[in-house]
């Protein structure tokens, strides 16, 4: 893993082979979303200056590795994103990561637990309180 660059920490590494020639670049563009920097903004972090924005704190920045015509695409943080989430950026990353390089083998996707999402019952008291309020805003009553 690379080092934290100003308080940055390292979620997940995928790394692949490619040329990465003009139509490799629009692929991972595409699937990713990632955007382009003529100069890359100092604190951000280091590279080509190609990142994909993951949430309001978190980014994916593609690198070139040491060795020549291998690249990294690495997700990094700066909040606290939820495992979850870090795990299905990690999936999509390496799927479109194994469109150039069909070595790539991406993680195992984790099921969705239902009993992981909250969910509340609501009362026949909070379900007219609403509906009272519901009746302002439409104009009904």
């Amino acid at each position: 893993m690379s080092e934290v660059i100003k308080g940055a920490r390292t979620l997940f590494e995928v790394h692949f082979a490619s040329a990465m020639t003009e139509d490799n670049l629009s692929v991972l563009s595409s699937r990713l979303g990632l955007s382009t920097r003529l100069a890359p903004q100092t604190g951000i972090g280091q590279g080509d200056g190609r990142f994909a924005r993951l949430d309001n704190s978190s980014s994916l920045f593609l690198q070139s590795d040491t060795t020549e015509g291998t690249w990294i695409l690495e997700g990094r943080t700066w909040g606290d994103p939820s495992a979850l989430n870090v795990h299905d950026w990690h999936v999509v990353t390496a799927y479109a990561a194994q469109l150039l390089d069909p070595t790539v083998r991406p993680p195992e996707r984790q099921p969705t637990a239902a009993s992981s999402i909250p969910q509340r019952s609501v009362s026949a008291s909070q379900n007219r309180r609403f509906s009272g309020i519901r009746r302002r805003l439409v104009g009904m009553t």
